[in-house]
């Protein structure tokens, strides 16, 4: 019974974000926590980009899916970056937003989206 469970979890998580178009926002995001900071180059200039929990919640829901040409186009992938978990659709994600308004969710079943926040760029001091 509990493999059955699974398996509904999962196909629900995969349609969560399988339906939406790039472009689109996400699913509404709620209990949004910051665990982690950190860098890809040790000494960035970034290194101390922080985001509070409810900073993270705006910005995971002012995000949408992109894929990578829009990504190499519009957004600057900085070496500092904030993961954490939340909630989207019922369902628990682990995401990750970096300083240049990017960023990556990871739904439940393994899938990961590209995600932009257009006003981060901006509030997070990054425009490309």
């Amino acid at each position: 019974m509990h493999g059955r469970g699974v398996v509904v979890v999962v196909i629900v998580a995969g349609a969560v974000l399988a339906g939406i178009a790039r472009g689109q926002p996400l699913p509404h995001v709620t209990d949004a926590k910051s665990t982690e900071r950190g860098t890809d180059v040790p000494g960035a200039f970034c290194g101390d980009f922080w985001l509070t929990d409810g900073e993270a919640e705006w910005a995971l829901n002012e995000a949408m899916i992109i894929d990578t040409a829009t990504h190499h186009q519009e957004y600057l992938r900085l070496p500092c970056f904030v993961r954490g978990r939340a909630r989207m659709a019922e369902e628990s994600i682990r995401w990750e937003l970096r300083a240049g308004g990017d960023g990556t969710v990871w739904m439940p079943d393994g899938s990961d989206y590209l995600i932009g926040c257009p006003p981060c760029r901006d509030r997070f001091g990054a425009t490309k």
